[in-house]
C-alpha cells in the first residue's frame, strides 16, 4: 500500500485546505514532518486514519473533535486521500458530522458524517460508492487491515510500541488478539467451559434424584414388616428380591380382608334381625298406653264437639248481624254529614236550606262566571311576566349602550399596545439568536477548563515522575557497573589463583606451556558465585523500579500532552473568567428566548382580540335594533291586557280573588246537595238490613243477640283440630293393636348389647383389614414405581459421569488448568507462536542496531499468581550474558529495542494480511530522548527502511533530525491560530 496525496480541510488545527503530495517524497525516501509541539504535526496522521477508518486513534475512548474550532459557520470539513493497493489508486473523500448554519430561516442543522469512494480509470476517475457504510466495508476489502493493525504497520503513533515492549502479558494478548483476530479461541474455551458447567449440572441433578428416589424408597421399606435398611449400594438382585417380599404380603393382606369382612356380614345380619324384633315390641307397648290415655280424655272431648256445633250456628249468622251494624253507623254519618254541609252553605247568602232544584240551578250559574274568571285570570298571569320582561329590557338596552361604549375604546387602544410588543419581540429575538453559538463555546469552554485543571495536577504528578525515573536510571546504572565490576574482579581472580598454582617446568593445565615468565599477580579478596547472585539480583531489581517508573512517566507525559493540545497555552483563570462571561452572555439570551416566546403569544392574543372586538360590534349593534322593537311590543301588550281585567274581576282585587270566592260558593251547594243524598239513601239501607238480621236469629236458633253473642267462639279452627285429633289418634291405636306380626309376638323383650358389641368388633376387624390391604398395596406400587426409577438413572448417571470427565479434562487442557503442563490457555498458545516470528524479526534489526548486545527473547515459561504464560519478553545482555526484563532498559535501549519490535510486528502482520506491500510508512516517536550514539543508530535503521523504494515519513522537532533529513513538510502556526503546512 502506498500513499500518494492528502488534502485537509476545516480538520483539527487546519482552517483552510492544506495539500499534502507524499509522492514528490519517492526520490528521497526519507522525510521529516517538522514543526513545533503543538502545531499539528500529529494531526496529518490523524486525517488519514479518519479517512481510511472514520476515527483518529488519538482520541480512543473520548469524544473526538475532529471539526476545526477554527471554522465559521459555513465552512465545510473534509479530508481527501489518494492511495494505491496492489495495481490500482483510489481515492477517498471524508467528512464527519458537524452544526451548519440552515438554508432556509434561523439557527442550525446537523451535517451528517458522508464518505466517497473512486478507483483511477484510464477514462478517469471513477465513482465505486457515496453511501458512507459502504464506503467503509469496501475500504476494508481494499486496504485488507484493520484499523489496529493499519497503526502497528503503517501509522506508528507515539508511544504505541514502546507500550507494547513493556506490556504485562495480559495487555500484550490483547493487542495481538486484536491484530491476529484470535477472539475465536477465547470463545470456544468459554463455549467449552459452560458445556461442563452444563454436564456437571445434569450429572448432579441425576446424583440428587438417585439420592432422592433412594430416600423415598427407605422410607416406603420403613412401613413394611421385618423391614431392613437400604445397601449403600443397592444391585439388581437386591431390587428384585425386595419387589418378591412386597407381593407376598400385598396378596397376604388381600386374603385378611376378605375374611374380616364375611364374618362382619354375618355379624350385622343378626344384629338387624333382633333390632327388627324390639322395635316391634316397643310399637306394641306404645300403642297399648295411647289407647288408654284416650279413653279417659273422652267426656272433655264430648263437651267440646257440642260448644263447637253452637259455635258454627253463630258463625253462619254473623254476616247478617254485621250488615245491621254497619246500616246503623252509616246512617249516623249521613246525618253528621249533611248537619256540617248545611252549616257551610247557610253561611253565604241563603238564611235556609234549599231543595235540590234550587240548588242545582245555583250551581250551573256558578259555574258559568267561572268560566269567564279562568280565562282572564291567564292574561293577570301574563301580565306579571310582562313587567319582569320589560324592566330586564330597559337593563339590557342600558348595558348595550355602555359595552358599546367599552368596544369603542378597547378598540381605539389595541393597536398602540401591538406596536409596542412587536418591537420588544423582535429585540428579544436578536439576542436569543445567539443561544446555539454561546451554548457551544460554553461547552468547548467547560472541556478546556476540566483539561487545564487536569494539567496542572498532571505537571506535579509529571515531575515528581520524571525525579523518579531519573533516580532509578541512576540505580540500574550503577547496579550494572557493580556488576560488570565484580564479573571483572572474579575472572582475575581466577588468574591469579591459577598462577600460584603453577611450579616452573610443570605444563600449565590452560596452555600446556612449562615456563612460566609473567604470572598474573594475585588479586584482592576473591568473588564468589553469591556475590555475583547477588549483584545480578541487584541489577534486576532496579530494572524493575526503573520499568514501573519510566511507565509512569510516559502515560503521565503521554496525558498531559492529551491535556495540552485541548487547552492549548490558556490558562485556568483566564478560562474561569471567560466561562463566567459566557454562562451572563447565555443566561440573557436564553431569557430572552422566553420572552420572545411569551411576546409571540401575546401579540397573536391581541391580533385575535382586535379581530373578535370588529365582528363583536356588529352583532351587537344589530341585537340593539332588534331587541329596541321587542321593547316597544310588550309596552303595547301590557296596556291591552290591563283594560280588560279592569272590566272583568268587578269588585273583587284580582281576577284570583274572584276566582276563588265563586268556587268556594259552588263547592258548599254541591257539598249539601250531595249530603242529602246520602241521607236519604242510608235510611232505605237501615231498612234493610234491620229485616234481615231477625230473620237470620230465627233461621239459626238465636232467641236474641244476647244469645248469638254467647254462642260465638274464635277458637273454632282449634277446637275442630282437637276433636279431629282425638278420634284419629283412638282409630290409629286400634290398628296398630289388630297388626298380626304385633300379636305374635313374645312378651319378654329382647336384649341387644351382646349382639352390637359382636357386630362393633368383627367391623373394626374389617376395617383394619381393608386399611392393611390398601396399604400393602399402595407400598408394592409405590415401591415398583422407585426401583424402575431408580434402575433408569443408574443407568444414565454412568454415561454422563464418563462425558462429563472428558469435557473437563478439554477444558482444563485449552485453559491452561493442572492437566496442562505449560499452564498455557489455547489462545496463548496460538499466539505465542506468532509473538515468536515477531521477536525473529525484531531481532534481526535489534541485534544490528545494538551491535550484538541485545536481543528480545520469548518467555513461555509458567507464571504464578494466574499471570498470563506464553507471552512474555525479556532482553538478553550479552555484556553480562543474562536475560533481563525490558522495563530495565534505559530510555534509549527502550526507544531501540521498541523500533525493532514496532518493525518486526509490522512485517508479522502484513505477511498474515496476505503479504501486503508496505510503500509508504510513518514513525511518530519521541527521538529527543535519544543521546548522539543511539540518533546515529536510528538514522542508519531509518535509511534502511527506505530499501525497495518505501518511503518512510518520521514526525520531529529535534533539531539533529532536521540536520540529518533535509525533504521535510514543515507545520507551522499562522498569526490567527490555525496552522498550515510547507
Amino acid at each position: 500500500m502506498k500513499i500518494h496525496r492528502l488534502s485537509i480541510t476545516g480538520f483539527g488545527p487546519f482552517h483552510h485546505t492544506q495539500t499534502v503530495d507524499f509522492d514528490s517524497f519517492e526520490d528521497d525516501g526519507l522525510f521529516l514532518i517538522a514543526g513545533k509541539t503543538g502545531a499539528g504535526k500529529s494531526s496529518i496522521l490523524d486525517a488519514i486514519s479518519f479517512a481510511l477508518y472514520d476515527s483518529v486513534p488519538r482520541y480512543d475512548g473520548q469524544a473526538a473533535r475532529l471539526r476545526s474550532d477554527h471554522c465559521g459557520p459555513g465552512d465545510p470539513t473534509a479530508v481527501e486521500l489518494e492511495f494505491s493497493a496492489g495495481e490500482e489508486r483510489y481515492r477517498v473523500l471524508r467528512s464527519p458530522a458537524y452544526e451548519r448554519p440552515k438554508s432556509r430561516g434561523e439557527g442550525t442543522t446537523l451535517q451528517k458524517a458522508s464518505a466517497e469512494l473512486w478507483i483511477l480509470r484510464p477514462t478517469g476517475w471513477e465513482a465505486l460508492s457515496t453511501l458512507a457504510r459502504d464506503v467503509g466495508i469496501r475500504l476494508g476489502e481494499i486496504v485488507q487491515l484493520r484499523r489496529e493493525q493499519f497503526l502497528q504497520v503503517i501509522l506508528l503513533a507515539q508511544n504505541r510500541f514502546g507500550e507494547f515492549l513493556r506490556a504485562q502479558s495480559g495487555e500484550r494478548l490483547e493487542l495481538l488478539r486484536t491484530l491476529f483476530g484470535t477472539a475465536r479461541f477465547e470463545r470456544y474455551e468459554r463455549t467449552l467451559a459452560e458445556s461442563v458447567r452444563e454436564a456437571e449440572q445434569e450429572l448432579s441433578a441425576v446424583r440428587a434424584g438417585y439420592a432422592a428416589l433412594l430416600a423415598q424408597l427407605g422410607g416406603v421399606l420403613a412401613a413394611e414388616e421385618h423391614a431392613e435398611e437400604i445397601p449403600e449400594a443397592p444391585t439388581e438382585e437386591w431390587f428384585g428380591d425386595r419387589l418378591a417380599a412386597s407381593a407376598a404380603q400385598e396378596r397376604d393382606a388381600r386374603a385378611g380382608r376378605e375374611t374380616a369382612a364375611g364374618r362382619a356380614t354375618l355379624a350385622e345380619q343378626a344384629l338387624a334381625a333382633a333390632r327388627l324384633t324390639a322395635s316391634r315390641q316397643a310399637k306394641r307397648a306404645e300403642a297399648t298406653a295411647r289407647l288408654a290415655e284416650l279413653t279417659a280424655a273422652e267426656d272433655a272431648i264430648t263437651a267440646e264437639r257440642e260448644a263447637l256445633a253452637a259455635a258454627e250456628r253463630a258463625a253462619a249468622a254473623t254476616p247478617a248481624v254485621r250488615a245491621a251494624e254497619r246500616a246503623t253507623a252509616a246512617l249516623t254519618a249521613a246525618r253528621d254529614t249533611h248537619r256540617s254541609a248545611l252549616a257551610g252553605y247557610l253561611e253565604g247568602a241563603q238564611a235556609e236550606e234549599p231543595g235540590a232544584e234550587e240548588l242545582a240551578r245555583g250551581i250551573e250559574s256558578l259555574t258559568r262566571t267561572l268560566g269567564a274568571l279562568e280565562a282572564l285570570a291567564a292574561e293577570e298571569t301574563r301580565l306579571g311576566t310582562l313587567e319582569a320582561e320589560i324592566a330586564a329590557a330597559d337593563r339590557e338596552i342600558l348595558g348595550a349602550g355602555e359595552a358599546s361604549a367599552e368596544m369603542t375604546r378597547r378598540a381605539a387602544e389595541i393597536p398602540v399596545v401591538l406596536q409596542g410588543a412587536r418591537g420588544d419581540r423582535e429585540e428579544a429575538l436578536r439576542l436569543a439568536h445567539g443561544v446555539p453559538a454561546l451554548d457551544t463555546e460554553r461547552l468547548r469552554l467547560r472541556a478546556m477548563l476540566d483539561a487545564a485543571r487536569e494539567a496542572e495536577d498532571l505537571e506535579l504528578s509529571l515531575a515528581r515522575a520524571r525525579a523518579a525515573m531519573v533516580s532509578a536510571t541512576a540505580e540500574q546504572d550503577a547496579a550494572t557497573r557493580a556488576q560488570r565490576d565484580l564479573v571483572t574482579r572474579q575472572l582475575q581472580g581466577y588468574a591469579g589463583t591459577l598462577a600460584a598454582e603453577l611450579t616452573e617446568g610443570e605444563p600449565c593445565p590452560v596452555c600446556g606451556a612449562t615456563a612460566h615468565p609473567q604470572p598474573a599477580e594475585p588479586g584482592e579478596a576473591p568473588v564468589t558465585e553469591a556475590d555475583i547472585a547477588a549483584a545480578r539480583s541487584a541489577v534486576e531489581r532496579s530494572g524493575t523500579a526503573l520499568a514501573e517508573c519510566a511507565s509512569a512517566f510516559y502515560t503521565r507525559e503521554s496525558e498531559l500532552a492529551a491535556r495540552r493540545a485541548i487547552t492549548g497555552d490558556t490558562a485556568v483563570p483566564d478560562l474561569l473568567a471567560a466561562e463566567r462571561g459566557i454562562e451572563t452572555d447565555l443566561a440573557a439570551a436564553r431569557e430572552a428566548e422566553t420572552r420572545a416566546g411569551a411576546l409571540a403569544a401575546h401579540i397573536f392574543a391581541l391580533e385575535t382580540e382586535a379581530e373578535d372586538l370588529h365582528a363583536a360590534r356588529e352583532t351587537h349593534r344589530a341585537a340593539a335594533e332588534e331587541r329596541a322593537a321587542q321593547y316597544a311590543g310588550l309596552l303595547s301588550e301590557r296596556a291591552g291586557i290591563r283594560t280588560r281585567l279592569d272590566e272583568g274581576r268587578g269588585g273583587d282585587a284580582s281576577v284570583a280573588e274572584a276566582i276563588t270566592r265563586h268556587t268556594r260558593e259552588r263547592s258548599r251547594a254541591r257539598e249539601l246537595g250531595e249530603a242529602q243524598a246520602a241521607v236519604t239513601r242510608a235510611l232505605a239501607e237501615h231498612g234493610r238490613a234491620d229485616a234481615a238480621l231477625r230473620d237470620t236469629l230465627i233461621e239459626y236458633m238465636f232467641e236474641d243477640l244476647a244469645a248469638w253473642g254467647a254462642a260465638l267462639r274464635e277458637d273454632r279452627e282449634p277446637l275442630r283440630i282437637r276433636v279431629r285429633d282425638h278420634e284419629n289418634a283412638v282409630l290409629a291405636a286400634r290398628t296398630i293393636l289388630g297388626d298380626p306380626e304385633l300379636v305374635a309376638l313374645p312378651a319378654e323383650a329382647m336384649d341387644l348389647a351382646p349382639l352390637e358389641e359382636e357386630s362393633t368388633l368383627a367391623r373394626a376387624a374389617a376395617e383394619t383389614a381393608a386399611e392393611s390391604a390398601a396399604a400393602a398395596t399402595q407400598r408394592h406400587r409405590a415401591l415398583g414405581d422407585l426401583i424402575d426409577r431408580a434402575r433408569t438413572l443408574l443407568a444414565g448417571s454412568a454415561e454422563r459421569h464418563a462425558e462429563y470427565e472428558r469435557l473437563r479434562a478439554l477444558s482444563m487442557a485449552l485453559s491452561g488448568g493442572k492437566n496442562n503442563t505449560r499452564r498455557m490457555r489455547l489462545e496463548s498458545f496460538v499466539l505465542a507462536a506468532e509473538l515468536e516470528e515477531i521477536v525473529a524479526a525484531a531481532n534481526l534489526r535489534l541485534q544490528e542496531m545494538s551491535s550484538g548486545r541485545f536481543s528480545l527473547e520469548h518467555d513461555d515459561s509458567v507464571q504464578y499468581r494466574n499471570a498470563q504464560s506464553g507471552l512474555g519478553l525479556s532482553v538478553y545482555d550479552a555484556f553480562t550474558g543474562a536475560a533481563r526484563p525490558t522495563q530495565s532498559l534505559s530510555g534509549g535501549e527502550t526507544f531501540l529495542a521498541s523500533l525493532a519490535l514496532a518493525l518486526g510486528l509490522a512485517e508479522v502482520v502484513s505477511q498474515r494480511a496476505g503479504g501486503i506491500r508496505l510503500d509508504t510508512l510513518f514513525i511518530d516517536e519521541g527521538f529527543g530522548s535519544l543521546d548522539q550514539e543511539t540518533l546515529d543508530i536510528a538514522m542508519e535503521t531509518l535509511d534502511g527502511l527506505r530499501a525497495g523504494g518505501r518511503t518512510v515519513g518520521v514526525i520531529s522537532h529535534v533539531p539533529a533530525m532536521q540536520e540529518r533529513i533535509p525533504a521535510r513538510l514543515t507545520v507551522s502556526t499562522t498569526a490567527g491560530g490555525a496552522s498550515r503546512i510547507s
